[in-house]
């Protein structure tokens, strides 16, 4: 499914697509996460992504990201993965449902989209992020994914790739996206 989601002024619109599979082989500029201020690998997704990436992605991050505060984006090249960099956004150690704040996603994916905007990031895919055993209901998750999105999105972005596992979460994704159009 493509769609045109944000009208970013200068009639320039943003494409939206929705991808079901596995984002260690999608070709893409580059693929958006969070991670935690102790850089712990968490996660289904991210555990992928370092596995995909190589022991080099691990060792850049703990070689040049010193002492990340939550808020923090930071930017590491894709090494193995078919993207050539992934955007990191730093979020707060959730230890209970009473720990996951809405503004903490929305705020993380609209630091990821500013970060690949002021980077020159022409195509970005974005998971659906914190949205595992200790996260964010898969609904709630779309739900703001797409408004820290739509908040943020602009030039030079062409192309934000809306990354599912399943197809459960893609038919959330186009439910709440066909309204957008």
């Amino acid at each position: 499914m493509s769609q045109d989601i944000a009208d970013t002024g200068a009639n320039a619109k943003i494409l939206v697509e929705i991808y079901t599979g596995d984002i260690t082989h999608l070709p893409i500029e580059a693929v958006a996460t969070i991670i935690t201020p102790n850089l712990d690998i968490h996660g289904r997704l991210n555990r992928a992504l370092f596995s995909a990436a190589g022991p080099e992605m691990d060792a850049f991050i703990l070689d040049h990201v010193l002492e990340p505060q939550v808020g923090d984006v930071f930017a590491v090249p894709g090494f193995h993965l078919p993207a050539q960099q992934v955007l990191f956004a730093v979020v707060p150690i959730w230890r209970s449902d009473l720990d996951i704040i809405d503004k903490h996603l929305i705020e993380a994916v609209r630091g990821l989209v500013t970060t690949a905007r002021q980077k020159g990031i022409k195509d970005l895919a974005i998971p659906l992020l914190a949205s595992g055993r200790k996260g964010y209901p898969q609904e709630r998750g779309v739900r703001l994914i797409l408004q820290g999105v739509s908040e943020s999105a602009g030039p030079p972005l062409r192309r934000i790739c809306f990354v599912c596992e399943t197809g459960d979460v893609a038919v959330l994704y186009r439910q709440r996206l066909v309204p957008l159009a």
